[in-house]
């Protein structure tokens, strides 16, 4: 989280610091649950997780404000942003395009439970688009095999592998969610070695693609792929809808190019616009 963490301090020091407040997860600022009545604007929940670390880490309510402000220039679009995890008022699921879920995974995730569970599965059965980011791509033994129906892929713990190493990503898909991504280069924690549905070929797209050092492959599993390049960010066209999802930081480090490089506000932008079936940005 520290591309994150860095650019919620540049964004976040005056407004928040030099007014004194001393809460770091100061939330006072933004708007919550802000539904529109606007029929023709396809609206996009951003789902942000508890914190789950110190402060400047696994900063999903700061991520998912970074993204509504850029979502928000976008036109056609309307972000909604929910805290916790999950919103205060479920309504505000009706009639989502897309919903995305930024927060911690695995026995974390704050929708296991079979009510939640079941509002996801009614979702994603309506085709709307599912973006999954950070740790939201491993999922519990008992609901990875219906998750993976929804994602195209899942990363299991233990199967797996992941690491801290510098990446470089030169190239890219011909694909609307990578419309504006220019070759950048990062040090960043990875999770990798995806299990794959049975109909990935053809409907997964991988978005970005790293080769992992031999050293951060623990598993048996991930050992066997020795030397083999693996992906981190993929989108996948289910059969009622379209999901993207990222081992890591496909958002983040979009967002942090878009302050520093100006042009991945269009990429970020068109990840968003394609996951809610408009035209993504040029």
């Amino acid at each position: 989280m520290r591309l994150l963490s860095f650019v919620c301090v540049c964004v976040s020091a005056i407004g928040v610091w030099g007014q004194g407040i001393d809460d770091p997860f100061d939330k006072s600022g933004v708007p919550l649950e802000v539904d529109t009545g606007d029929a023709s604007l396809k609206k996009i929940v951003l789902l942000a997780g508890a914190p789950s670390s110190k402060p400047l880490g696994h900063e999903y309510f700061a991520g998912c404000a970074l993204f509504a402000d850029w979502l928000g220039q976008t036109p056609g679009l309307h972000p909604v942003i929910a805290w916790d995890g999950w919103p205060a008022n479920e309504e505000i699921f009706e009639n989502a395009s897309a919903v995305v879920f930024y927060m911690d995974g695995g026995a974390k995730i704050p929708f296991l439970e079979p009510k939640r569970w079941a509002v996801i599965r009614r979702l994603e059965a309506k085709g709307v688009g599912l973006v999954f980011l950070h740790q939201m791509v491993e999922f519990p033994k008992e609901r990875a095999d219906e998750a993976l129906k929804w994602l195209g892929g899942v990363f299991e713990n233990g199967k797996g592998g992941r690491g801290h190493w510098e990446s470089a990503f030169e190239a890219f898909p011909k694909h609307p969610v990578s419309r504006g991504l220019k070759p950048f280069k990062i040090n960043d924690g990875w999770l990798y070695g995806l299990r794959l549905a049975e109909d990935a070929k053809g409907k997964l797209t991988p978005i970005l693609v790293t080769r992992p050092p031999d050293s951060s492959r623990s598993s048996d599993a991930s050992k066997r792929n020795s030397g083999q390049e693996e992906t981190i960010a993929w989108t996948y066209e289910r059969a009622n809808g379209v999901a993207l999802a990222s081992l890591r930081r496909i958002g983040i480090r979009v967002g942090r190019s878009n302050l520093c490089a100006g042009r991945q506000s269009t990429a970020f932008s068109g990840r968003r616009a394609w996951i809610s079936r408009r035209t993504a940005p040029r």
